[in-house]
């Protein structure tokens, strides 16, 4: 007799807006505890923060940015499984659960049809950490349009630079201006600092991810290397222009940029992360004087998490 479906739901009580990344640590982690406990994801609404795209508020879904279909899941033991995503069933079949930390789903809630978390905090990997499921990696596909805007760029990046290229991201938005990280480490001199170490030579066909908006200020790594951008590429540059038939785009615009530095020889990333599949990062290892900082952060996210959750 075969086992009736059972769901796995994450709700809070406001929308969760962030970040495309963030998004994406999100289902993650959703779809890797829905795999360990053998259940079906119900996917969340995806909210992008407006500011990141001028403003504007689009109707953001998740098949804009990502190829569920073809994307996968791949367990302890290397064996690979479609993503566990379903439809919910009737909501008069609904068990609520409170969660706090590593805790699973409780005993007696493990059989009902659709478990749904009440999660307080808009980073779901920070309640719910991805190492608290048994080993096992989300393999998040670009969607069919960003891997065949993406397609272009690889073929003429890798026709221009002998049939390779470096891909570098380099976000010098609020993380950087607010402080959290020194604005040295997205200049252009310890880019390339960070490139010689690596070996990269020049003339090396570099492509470029960034929120910078001033052209000028790449200036001193286009002297050394091939410097390409989004602004090299009508098609690109179409996503995010403003006198289009359709609104601007700027959260595909960075689908397409990361599915493009995927097929870089050398990828690195702003900040070290596991959201990306990067070779390393710009950041250095941090000072011992940021430890402190750092622990104050951890406690006053456990304080407010304590002061909000019922």
């Amino acid at each position: 007799m075969p086992q009736p479906l059972r769901f796995l739901k994450y709700e809070t009580p406001v929308p969760v807006v962030v970040g495309l990344l963030h998004q994406a640590s999100n289902l993650r982690c959703l779809l890797l505890e829905a795999h360990a406990t053998g259940r079906l994801a119900v996917l969340p609404s995806l909210g992008l923060m407006p500011e990141y795209n001028f403003g504007i508020r689009l109707d953001w879904r998740w098949e804009h940015y990502f190829d569920l279909a073809a994307s996968s899941l791949t367990d302890a033991d290397g064996h690979r499984w479609p993503l566990p995503i379903g439809d919910a069933p009737p909501l008069d079949a609904v068990e609520t659960v409170r969660v706090r930390g590593r805790e699973a789903i409780p005993e007696k809630a493990r059989d009902c049809p659709l478990v749904v978390r009440r999660l307080f905090d808009p980073r779901f990997n920070r309640v719910l950490p991805m190492d608290a499921w048994p080993a096992a990696k989300v393999d998040l596909r670009a969607s069919v349009r960003a891997a065949a805007l993406a397609r272009t760029v690889v073929r003429h990046l890798q026709s221009v630079g002998d049939g390779q290229f470096v891909g570098v991201h380099v976000r010098r938005g609020d993380r950087v201006t607010a402080g959290e990280y020194p604005e040295w480490i997205t200049e252009p001199a310890h880019i390339e600092r960070c490139l010689r170490e690596r070996g990269v030579a020049d003339g090396t066909t570099l492509f470029l991810a960034s929120d910078e908006p001033d052209p000028d200020f790449w200036r001193p790594l286009q002297k050394t290397y091939r410097l390409f951008r989004y602004v090299d590429f009508p098609h690109l540059l179409a996503l995010v222009s403003r006198a289009g038939p359709t609104p601007p785009d700027n959260y595909l615009l960075f689908r397409v940029e990361l599915e493009v530095l995927r097929h870089g020889c050398i990828r690195l990333s702003t900040f070290p992360t596991p959201a990306w599949e990067h070779e390393g990062s710009l950041t250095p290892r941090r000072p011992r004087k940021w430890k402190w900082l750092e622990t104050l952060k951890v406690w006053r996210w456990r304080w407010s998490s304590t002061a909000t959750t019922p």
